[in-house]
């Protein structure tokens, strides 16, 4: 057994203590792995974090960009235990960096039990989920339970113990039936994670409430199909309900039911809201706006949520909330939303601001440009809006959006017609963000001038750039690829655009050496051009 399997076999038997990972992370650096050792160092330090720390953008996105490299040069390969009912599912390969937790593969699916597995069946899977706990770290069970005496059974096993996060499914009916098993279960004492995909009742809310074996939740995901209100008030009885710290009640969340959690007495340590796929009237945001439920909220996901008449002016008016990350794409909040959304008092506390897919008008980019009060962002997305040169214009004179380490400003190719090349290079010529690591222009015309621009050196820092469907040629690519200033990038997109041999120097792995993902697809690259890109790093460069 070497050093690193002795330290991984560490982490695997102490998986909620960092002190195994941190001490393994060391020794990968010691031995030539840095990414990887950064890698669990920083999502070790996020997940100890609350979204309002100062750092939590460049930590994220650094994240996203170790995830990428690990996933083309590091790919794991892990040997799972085999089983005939059901399915086991772990991301191995490239996909092990898919969905991490402090640095390792964050759940373990057990899926498609389509029938009843009866009591030998259960016992069974528990013996394959014993297995795989003694191979990953990962304490995170996702499983389906069609028949509620399978689910009964499960819960009597002794490998349930060790489950600190479970998200649970079975049929309809059962769901207080279901319900009433999770707050009966003693072993489920390290449970700190609980999300139930199926429909609680008053009588399951109750039994749940009132368990003395979930004293350590922390976060709680509901389906959100008629969930009432009194199930929302009897839940808010249970002592672990008040110390809940994430909160996710997505997809068609009745209006009844978010005023109730609004009129609850405060959460001392809720920080995230997830309500994305909502629609709520106004009145339920002005009930939010008083509401003093949620003292230390940083982070509010409306994603999908309908914020287009009113909403987001009341959302605007809340006085006891102090917002870091607002996920508002696909909000419909127009150019009247962002007017609000520019006086809000909470506003000047963001880092991270996604617009992306709200019938944006240059109108509304300017006011964002010349709001003082974002000065401290760092995460702007305004894709698929009518940005137009206006707006460019106006983003790239900002005085107030110096801190931007991401700026995504991709349109649909159908866009086109609010754009020519000059305007866009006239916005990469004046543009000045000096710590901008991730720049999205998919779908805005880029011609090769325009690409000289960005081979400056004020974009040496880029790690990630998006250039798809830009109407970019062969002419540019010489420029592109083998420039100085981009040698550093991680992630190219350069799919839907009209290049064919122009993407030859892509085949000398001396060019762009940190490139994990290209993608290049819907070109007109020559098939046997495309296979030596592809063998510069045999089996591992991504062309997605």
């Amino acid at each position: 057994m070497t050093d690193g399997d002795a330290l991984y076999r560490a982490i695997v038997a102490r998986p909620e203590d960092d002190t195994p990972r941190l001490v393994y992370a060391d020794w990968l650096e010691e031995n030539g792995h840095e990414e990887e050792a950064e890698f669990i160092r920083l999502e070790c330090r996020l997940e100890a974090s609350t979204p309002d720390l100062p750092e939590y953008t460049e930590l994220t996105e650094r994240c996203e960009e170790l995830r990428l490299w690990l996933q083309t040069y590091a790919p794991k390969k892990l040997r799972l235990p085999k089983r005939s009912l059901g399915r086991l599912d772990l991301s191995i390969g490239s996909s092990w960096w898919e969905l991490t937790s402090r640095g390792f593969p964050w759940m373990l699916n057990v899926s498609q039990i389509e029938l009843r597995l009866g009591a030998k069946g259960v016992r069974r899977l528990a013996t394959v989920i014993e297995k795989a706990f003694t191979i990953l770290p990962t304490r995170f069970l996702v499983v389906d339970f069609p028949a509620i005496e399978d689910l009964a059974e499960f819960l009597k096993q002794p490998v349930v113990s060790s489950i600190g996060q479970l998200s649970v499914s079975t049929s309809e009916q059962a769901g207080d039936d279901a319900a009433r098993l999770i707050a009966e279960c003693r072993l489920l004492r390290n449970l700190r994670d609980l999300t139930l995909t199926f429909p609680v009742g008053e009588a399951g809310a109750n039994a749940l409430a009132w368990s003395e074996h979930l004293a350590r939740l922390e976060w709680l995901g509901l389906d959100t199909f008629q969930l009432l209100p009194a199930t929302i008030r009897i839940l808010s009885a249970g002592s672990w309900f008040r110390r809940l710290r994430k909160v996710y009640l997505a997809d068609h969340l009745s209006a009844e039911a978010f005023e109730e959690l609004c009129r609850l007495s405060p959460f001392p340590e809720l920080h995230t809201l997830n309500l994305l796929n909502n629609s709520f009237p106004v009145s339920s945001w002005h009930t939010f706006a008083r509401s003093k439920s949620f003292p230390k909220l940083t982070t509010l996901n409306l994603a999908g949520t309908d914020m287009s008449s009113g909403q987001m002016e009341a959302l605007a008016n809340a006085k006891n909330i102090n917002l870091g990350l607002l996920d508002l794409s696909s909000c419909s909040i127009g150019n009247e939303g962002v007017h609000a959304l520019v006086t809000a008092k909470w506003i000047d506390s963001l880092h991270w601001l996604d617009l992306a897919t709200n019938r944006l008008g240059p109108g509304a980019v300017k006011r964002i440009a010349k709001c003082r009060k974002l000065s401290n962002l760092k995460y702007l997305a305004l894709y698929d809006n009518t940005i137009s040169g206006t707006g460019l214009h106006a983003i790239a004179g900002s005085a107030f959006l110096h801190n931007l380490s991401t700026l995504l400003l991709g349109v649909t190719y159908a866009k086109h017609r609010n754009f020519n090349s000059d305007v866009c290079r006239n916005f990469l010529e004046k543009l000045d963000l000096p710590k901008l690591r991730r720049l999205s222009l998919s779908g805005l015309p880029i011609d090769a001038r325009s690409v000289r621009v960005l081979t400056d050196k004020k974009f040496r820092n880029l790690t990630r750039l998006e250039l798809a469907n830009c109407k970019l040629t062969d002419e540019a690519m010489p420029d592109l690829l083998t420039s100085p200033t981009l040698q550093g990038l991680i992630e190219l997109n350069l799919q839907g655009n009209s290049l064919k041999a122009g993407v030859i120097p892509l085949t000398d792995k001396r060019i762009l050496p940190r490139l994990s993902t290209c993608r290049l697809f819907d070109n007109s690259i020559p098939g046997d051009l495309y296979n030596k890109i592809a063998r510069r790093r045999p089996g591992v460069l991504r062309l997605m």
